[in-house]
């Protein structure tokens, strides 16, 4: 088993990132509806860090109820996707509240398919203070 080690300097620089640069969620649809170019925080050194085997993308998104943390943690090595455990690990470490996927409502934690690759990413959005039911509240 290999050990799971995280730069604490590189968590923080990517917590202060998504925190003075939050993501639109409706201006993202929009601008994909309109065709336009839209960021991709994984191509971004901003959202962005590597660790051991693991990719890990952190950003802050708007999301019509409130703003929530997404992490999307994926395998380096051909056709893996990560543990549970590791997501875990790893969402505690950038001060998720909640444990994944134990505590968190459904479609808050999913798996995206990566591009060109037999790879998965574990994707996991909360709330700032970790409080789902406003995510199950219609916004007006």
């Amino acid at each position: 088993m290999t050990v799971l080690m995280l730069d604490s300097k590189e968590i923080e620089r990517l917590k202060l990132n998504a925190e003075w640069n939050p993501i639109y969620s409706e201006e993202v649809i929009n601008d994909i509806n309109e065709g336009k170019e839209v960021f991709i925080p994984g191509d971004s050194d901003g959202c962005t860090m590597f660790s051991n085997d693991y990719k890990i993308v952190y950003t802050h998104e708007q999301q019509k109820q409130c703003i929530c943390r997404h992490l999307s943690i994926s395998s380096t090595k051909h056709n893996r996707t990560p543990l549970p455990e590791v997501v875990n690990f790893v969402c505690k470490e950038f001060g998720f509240i909640n444990e994944v996927p134990y505590e968190f409502p459904e479609g808050a934690v999913w798996f995206e398919k990566i591009k060109d690759s037999k790879n998965s990413a574990v994707n996991v959005l909360e709330p700032i203070d970790g409080d789902f039911l406003k995510l199950a509240k219609e916004s007006k």
